[in-house]
C-alpha cells in the first residue's frame, strides 16, 4: 500500500483493509509527494520488487504521472471528477473482481 494520506488518515478511512498489506508507505514516510514516484518506488523497494513487477492502482492524474514516471504499470479508476486518465495503461469504471481478472489475464 502506498498512499499520499498520512497514517492517521489511512487508519481512519481504510482500517478494514490495511491488514491485507504487508508493506505500507504513508505521506510521512516520503519527502516528495505525487506526481513524484517516490512513494511507489519505496513500496516496491520494501517488497524487494522492481517497478516492472508491480501494478499501481490510481484515480488521479498526479498519481498516474507518478506511477508512469517510476516505470510502473498503472490501472486508473475513473472517479468521474474530470481527471485526465489517458496516461494510464488501463482505465476501468469499477474495481470489480471480473474487471481485475480481465486486466491480469491481459498482462
Amino acid at each position: 500500500l502506498a498512499t499520499a494520506s498520512t497514517q492517521k488518515i489511512a487508519l481512519l478511512l481504510g482500517r478494514d483493509v490495511l491488514d491485507y498489506f504487508e508493506v505500507k508507505v504513508f505521506a510521512e514516510d516520503i519527502i516528495n509527494g505525487k506526481p513524484d514516484p517516490e512513494m511507489f518506488l519505496l513500496a516496491a523497494k520494501q517488497m524487494h520488487l522492481d517497478a516492472l513487477d508491480c501494478v499501481v492502482f490510481e484515480d488521479s492524474e498526479s498519481g498516474i504521472t507518478a506511477a508512469k514516471s517510476g516505470g510502473f504499470m498503472c490501472v486508473a479508476k475513473d472517479n468521474n471528477q474530470g481527471q485526465n486518465l489517458k496516461k494510464a495503461d488501463i482505465v476501468i469504471k469499477e474495481y470489480m473482481a471480473k474487471n481485475l481478472k480481465e486486466i491480469f489475464d491481459i498482462v
